[in-house]
């Protein structure tokens, strides 16, 4: 029996480790190969690891009466499905944006269902964010190196925009684009009390390297969301921990923060970026009535509307809940924000270190949503909802151990 369990444990975590490796290459993967379906990996990893999820509910390592965030995550996907009665764009289209919108939370369910008996190490990350950050100053320094396609043997792939401040390249590494990368960093950053490694100097070297390629990004939500998060762990912690550890970190952090987002709004296109946003809140309140309850349909707003399979029109704003309110209407937004108002309150309610700093991580995301859409190249919303999952399936599970 016990063999069985440590099998199922090995299997799990290779199948997590694996997914977690895949999210931040995933962009440079579909353009190496000049292929979207690539992107279809996730999907895979998402079926293999609801296979697992699947086989621990029949085991009965699944106790739903511990899991009230269930509820809230289905009546979520299920207004998401349901929004086919009412969508304004075409069946493909709101298939897209069902997929762009419903994987997230159904990985939170799945990483539940998996999350019992397993503790995920959060110092595998290591290896992930040591790559990650190494191949971005790679990108940083030859801009065009992830450019190359075997499609045609093409010189340039399908990350082809280059994102630049005046004559400085915007980091963006394998991920798609410098703000998947900001997000990314961030989430990573505000989890360091977790993975980092027992050697100092390795540590602080890791730390150092991960701070300037968020300042690379040039991505302001990303660095906004940086100081929440660290302003509110310092807040919390300083009393806690004393003068030696956390407070000089995180002084550190939010000061490093508040310089990235004086360089980062010394750009000279941030008045003309500025301006689409404003015009894009002005254009949604004016419609709020058209948008109403329902929606639009997940398809026909947000980052996917961008390059539309169907032709029609873009309406993005660069902020998650105006992006989900004009997809899914009032009534999608609330259960979207309930979502997350659940989960950091059991978060933060939760006595392990764990539950804590993946609460900070949710504030970070919280408000860097509303400066970018948290669904930005996908790594750093998967990334923490595969987290979050794991850990209050492990935490709910416990709990039913302890009442019975």
């Amino acid at each position: 029996m016990q063999r069985a369990l440590d099998r199922r444990a090995t299997v799990i975590e290779v199948e997590v480790f694996l997914l977690l490796s895949l999210l931040p290459a995933s962009a440079w993967l579909v353009s190496f190969s000049g292929d979207y379906r690539i992107a279809l990996l996730r999907d895979f990893f998402l079926l293999l690891l609801a296979i697992t999820g699947v086989l621990s509910f029949f085991k009965g390592s699944f106790f739903l009466k511990n899991r009230p965030f269930i509820y809230l995550i289905s009546f979520y996907l299920f207004w998401l499905v349901m929004s086919y009665f009412w969508r304004e764009e075409s069946f493909s289209q709101w298939l897209r944006g069902v997929r762009y919108l419903g994987e997230p939370a159904l990985l939170l369910v799945i990483a539940s269902l998996i999350g019992s008996k397993y503790k995920f190490p959060y110092r595998s990350f290591v290896y992930i964010l040591l790559a990650v950050v190494m191949l971005g100053y790679v990108e940083w320094f030859f801009p065009s190196i992830f450019r190359y396609s075997l499609e045609g043997f093409a010189s340039r792939g399908r990350l082809i925009e280059y994102h630049r401040v005046g004559e400085l390249y915007r980091m963006q590494g394998t991920l798609a684009g410098p703000n998947a990368m900001g997000l990314y960093l961030m989430n990573m950053l505000l989890l360091y009390p977790l993975w980092r490694p027992r050697s100092r100097l390795l540590s602080c070297l890791l730390l150092l390297l991960g701070l300037v390629a968020i300042l690379l990004t040039f991505s302001r939500s990303s660095l906004i969301g940086l100081a929440a998060g660290g302003i509110l762990s310092l807040a919390l912690c300083a009393k806690k921990w004393g003068i030696k550890t956390a407070p000089v970190f995180l002084s550190g952090l939010v000061l490093v923060t508040t310089l990235g987002l004086f360089i980062c709004a010394q750009r000279t296109d941030r008045y003309f970026s500025d301006e689409i946003r404003w015009q894009q809140y002005k254009r949604v309140w004016e419609k709020r009535g058209e948008i109403g309850l329902m929606g639009r349909g997940p398809g026909s707003a947000g980052l996917v509307s961008q390059y539309r399979l169907d032709g029609g029109s873009n309406y993005y704003t660069e902020n998650t809940y105006l992006d989900i309110f004009e997809g899914l209407g009032l009534i999608g937004l609330t259960a979207y924000l309930l979502v997350w108002a659940f989960l950091l309150f059991h978060l933060f309610a939760s006595e392990e270190g764990e539950g804590f700093w993946l609460a900070i991580v949710g504030v970070g995301m919280l408000v860097a949503g509303v400066f970018i859409t948290n669904y930005t190249g996908q790594a750093a919303i998967w990334t923490y909802m595969l987290l979050v999952g794991l850990f209050l399936g492990r935490v709910s599970v416990r709990g039913n151990e302890h009442r019975a």
